[in-house]
């Protein structure tokens, strides 16, 4: 699966939770985003948090589900999800850029 290989890629950067979820930094996210992107996989969730010590703390989030449109073309889908979290993390980059974030993501296979 694409997922696995992107959080393989990026965990490096963030932290691996025992249940497999990954943190990031918010400049990560982004490039894995735009990755996510490039292999036409689709970020339907974002969730926003601070690091404190090894606690993370949850600082918000946004959901993008609402794009998955059935009669979409899955290209379609991908880019205005991806596009629209792209956007969030970076207007809360702009307002903190100390916060971590983990995406929810969906590939092709999955949907429908």
């Amino acid at each position: 699966m694409i997922e696995d290989f992107l959080i393989k890629k990026y965990s490096k950067y963030g932290r691996v939770s025992p249940s497999g979820e990954l943190y990031l930094p918010i400049s990560k996210c982004k490039e894995m985003v735009i990755d996510c992107t490039e292999n036409k996989v689709a970020v339907i969730g974002l969730e926003l948090f601070h690091k404190k010590g090894e606690q993370v703390v949850p600082a918000g989030g946004t959901d993008s589900s609402s794009l998955l449109k059935k009669d979409s073309e899955w290209s379609e889908v991908v880019e205005k999800c991806n596009h629209f979290v792209l956007r969030v993390l970076s207007q809360e980059e702009i307002k903190d850029s100390t916060l971590y974030c983990n995406l929810t993501v969906l590939e092709e296979v999955d949907w429908k």
